[in-house]
């Protein structure tokens, strides 16, 4: 009697509580001919693994706040155990009373290069540099969790951006790519650069509003949402003058493009539509055709 209780209790406890990602990592590797595939499955599988299964902060995550993940490593050279890939990498987090998703944070990473022995056992370790393949991971898992956590509460991610940005440092000895300032426009120092920055707070700011005094509320007013959600998205603008080609800009804008323009070219039309459409063109004309769909 007091196993089956334990069983009940146990099993109980792991459906309320999960690890804090659920996703799924896919390898491709067309570009380079390469026959022989078992390798890149093998460390498809390791990845994904790694990261679904670890403990990365001490907070408990119910199954229904774990946060979604994809992310697509394409291969455009190997030779012996060493890799040259980029990465896209999104993760995405519910909407409150609704079954809707919405894209939190999307990156691409042009430089994701690391070397990897089939089987080779993954370890993080907080206080060294032990690869730049976990290294890579690892700096990407606690970017999606600061990005998840600013949406929840004000500046919520910190810590997590914390321990992200002393990866960068663990890595910039390394001689990989992306970790340091030189490493072109687009680099992973930057991107910490910006988020920690005392001249970016306004983003993470943006972030909360966007999503829990937005996103979240739609399900009260979608009229009255829809217009914070605008108000929101015009103070970009004011972010983008006094901070031009930041890379938290374009950052915002290739992960929520889309979902601007499904919020505002249907439903209930709002007072400050056209201020919206003026401040995205200006802010993001690279997407003006999803915003000529703004009406």
């Amino acid at each position: 009697m007091n196993t089956l209780k334990f069983c009940i209790v146990f099993c109980f406890s792991s459906c309320i509580y999960a690890q804090e990602l659920q996703g799924t990592v896919t390898i491709n590797s067309e570009s380079i001919g390469q026959t022989n595939q078992q390798i890149f499955k093998t460390l498809e599988t390791a990845l994904t693994n790694f990261i679904n299964s670890k403990r990365w902060t001490e907070k408990e995550f119910s199954a229904q706040e774990r946060i979604q993940f994809d992310m697509f490593i394409n291969v455009s050279s190997f030779n012996s155990n060493r890799f040259e890939a980029s990465l896209q990498v999104q993760s995405s987090r519910p909407v409150f009373a609704s079954s809707f998703q919405t894209p939190v944070f999307t990156f691409k990473d042009d430089n994701f290069n690391f070397s990897y022995t089939e089987f080779e056992p993954l370890f993080y370790n907080a206080s060294s540099f032990e690869s730049n393949l976990v290294s890579l991971i690892s700096y990407y898992v606690y970017l999606m969790l600061g990005m998840n956590a600013d949406t929840f509460s004000l500046n919520g991610g910190s810590s997590y951006f914390n321990t992200a940005q002393k990866i960068v440092e663990l890595s910039q000895q390394s001689g990989y790519r992306g970790w340091n300032q030189s490493d072109g426009r687009k680099n992973r120092y930057r991107l910490m650069d910006e988020i920690l920055s005392n001249a970016f707070q306004q983003f993470r700011k943006i972030q909360y509003q966007y999503h829990r005094n937005g996103l979240d509320s739609m399900h009260d007013n979608i009229a009255e949402t829809k217009e914070s959600i605008a108000k929101t998205i015009i103070s970009i603008r004011q972010l983008d003058r006094s901070r031009p080609n930041a890379l938290l800009t374009q950052l915002f804008f290739d992960t929520k493009a889309d979902e601007i323009e499904q919020i505002f070219s249907a439903g209930p039309p709002i007072e400050s539509q056209k201020d919206l459409v003026i401040a995205l063109n200006k802010t993001a004309p690279f997407f003006s055709a999803k915003w000529a769909n703004i009406r």
